[in-house]
């Protein structure tokens, strides 16, 4: 995959991302912040979640105060390099917990 079109890519997912949160989770009070290939989402409890590039791998990396993940876009679908699992399912996880 070309450099633009990774960027392309993490742009397009950083929306879906958000869009997924606001629909399933608008009763929280959540700040979504995005800054150039960085996505922030913030809890009312100030834990984070917060999603970087790997632009050299073509991976999305994604960090939580517990761990962190390294997601490689595979068959249409970000997969965890570790867990193997899809980046949603990981995310929902994550937010159960901490909400």
């Amino acid at each position: 995959m070309t450099k633009k079109n990774f960027l392309k890519l993490i742009k397009h997912t950083y929306k879906k991302i958000e869009k997924k949160i606001e629909k399933k989770y608008s009763m929280i009070d959540l700040d979504i912040l995005q800054e150039d290939y960085t996505l922030k989402i913030i809890f009312p409890n100030t834990q984070k979640i917060i999603f970087t590039i790997q632009k050299s791998l073509n991976q999305l990396w994604m960090a939580t105060k517990d761990k962190g993940y390294y997601f490689e876009y595979l068959k249409k679908k970000w997969k965890c390099k570790r867990t193997h699992l899809e980046l949603f399912k990981i995310l929902k996880k994550i937010f159960m917990k901490i909400i």
